[in-house]
């Protein structure tokens, strides 16, 4: 879907952006909301971001699926908004004392809904050391 969806949004075809926000609203919104975002302004985002999809159409390397960067740009809109309520702030600040790898993990599991077969296939490791780095980053933001 998404080789065929990123052709024909490069052709400019407004049934490709249709598509795209009937696939992909719901998860962003969900990604929006467990980030703390109250209900009208992660809509408001979401509705930018497929404005933005729009006239990036063009732009978008094929190496960069457009959920890629729906979702990146989603993150980049959140910091920058300060909708952010501040136990989710302390939650950012709590996981950046985490190690590298313990924060890809969180970032590709938790907060980007990445299956473990797939998040630790792209950071090269096994499922069971990957839930092991899981857990103990979890321990770590949950004592």
């Amino acid at each position: 879907m998404e080789r065929d969806l990123h052709q024909q949004l490069a052709e400019g075809k407004i049934t490709a952006l249709r598509e795209a926000y009937e696939s992909y609203f719901s998860m962003l919104f969900l990604q929006a909301k467990e980030k703390g975002v109250p209900q009208e302004d992660a809509e408001s985002m979401i509705h930018q971001l497929f404005f933005d999809l729009w006239e990036k159409k063009g732009k978008i390397t094929s190496g960069e699926s457009h959920l890629q960067f729906l979702q990146t740009s989603l993150d980049d809109m959140i910091v920058e908004s300060n909708v952010v309520p501040p136990e989710h702030s302390e939650l950012e600040k709590a996981v950046k004392k985490l190690s590298p790898e313990e924060q890809r993990s969180i970032e590709l599991v938790i907060w980007k809904g990445s299956s473990l077969k797939d998040a630790a296939q792209s950071m090269d490791l096994t499922i069971n050391d990957l839930s092991a780095l899981l857990s103990g980053a979890m321990a770590q933001l949950l004592p």
